[in-house]
């Protein structure tokens, strides 16, 4: 049971799309549980809000009305097989009823974790190295698209190693809330180029944008200008990752999976975890002191902090069995 949130606590969701949502329940810690429609937020012991828009803001103001404390929801590390504009369910969701893990300006659940300690051991650690080999070995990722590259980006990938920039989509709630803006995309790739004289330098466009369903950011001319190779297809990101020899970002979660790779990552924004030293980073967080390891990020964000769902039963399911059933749906024959 993390923070606040206790055994019998009522939480009272912010809008009926949230309410709606398929596996809800199956997200939320053991023994906490959906208040009743007719008791509502008055009758809650809590308010429960997804991200900082739409339900998350709702909660937020009213529980400032109410003096009640808000749990927010957002997509886990694992999101699907898919993507989530295009209705692939969630397969992981991550519960914070401190805050949200990308707003940098105010703590978040996994922020306080990674910086108080206390739930590190052996087992715990030894677990979250053989989750990341799984990870490596089954190329799994936020979303788990699995195409194949075009003829060019194939041409591309055999050339050998390059050093990967990181799009995102334009209104991504996290570049603000990580401390940076549009322009850190610029200096993103400014940076990669003139830290990597002669290599090779690759932009990874955003899925969404990809999907057509959003506006990337990295600015066409500076990348033109970098000289930098603009991927904007349907990708799987581990056939860049196996191939990077350092990535750049600014609070993208790939940064994340980079360091699942092994890979360097260097952050122009604060996403969770940056500040720790596991990253080289642009922007300095005064609450964060701790060093910590990238496994000890991974223990704390893909064990203890993000919950995960079989969305077809509604089950719960651990991390390593999120991870078989996506390995499973791989290998399975296409009708």
């Amino acid at each position: 049971m993390q923070g606040s949130l206790r055994p019998g606590m009522r939480l009272a969701p912010m809008g009926g799309q949230l309410a709606a949502m398929p596996g809800l329940a199956a997200f939320l810690p053991e023994g906490v549980r959906l208040a009743p429609l007719p008791f509502g937020p008055l009758g809650a012991d809590a308010l429960l809000g997804w991200g900082r828009k739409g339900s998350g803001r709702r909660a937020q103001r009213l529980g400032r009305l109410l003096r009640k404390p808000v749990v927010t929801l957002e997509d886990g590390f694992i999101r699907s097989v898919g993507l989530g504009v295009e209705g692939a369910p969630a397969l992981s969701v991550v519960v914070d009823d401190l805050g949200v893990h990308y707003d940098a300006h105010a703590p978040s659940r996994i922020e306080v974790m990674l910086e108080q300690g206390g739930w590190e051991d052996d087992a715990l650690l030894a677990r979250a190295q053989a989750a990341m080999a799984a990870m490596r070995r089954h190329r799994i990722s936020k979303y788990n698209v699995a195409a194949e590259p075009g003829r060019a980006t194939a041409a591309l990938l055999a050339e050998g190693p390059f050093v990967l920039c990181v799009d995102q989509t334009a209104g991504d709630a996290s570049v603000a809330l990580g401390g940076a803006g549009t322009a850190a995309f610029g200096q993103m790739l400014a940076a990669a180029r003139a830290e990597n004289p002669g290599a090779r330098i690759v932009v990874k466009t955003h899925p969404d944008v990809v999907a057509g369903k959003r506006q990337g950011l990295v600015p066409a001319a500076e990348a033109a200008a970098a000289g930098a190779v603009v991927i904007g297809e349907a990708l799987d990101p581990w056939l860049l990752l196996e191939r990077a020899s350092r990535v750049y970002t600014v609070t993208s979660q790939l940064g994340l999976e980079a360091l699942v790779a092994g890979l360097p990552v260097r952050c122009f924004g604060l996403p969770f975890h940056a500040g720790w030293g596991a990253t080289e980073d642009e922007i300095r967080c005064p609450r964060r002191t701790r060093r910590r390891s990238a496994a000890e990020i991974v223990a704390a964000a893909y064990l203890l902090y993000a919950r995960y769902a079989d969305p077809a039963t509604g089950a719960r399911r651990t991390l390593e069995q999120t991870i078989a059933a996506i390995a499973a749906a791989r290998a399975a024959p296409r009708p």
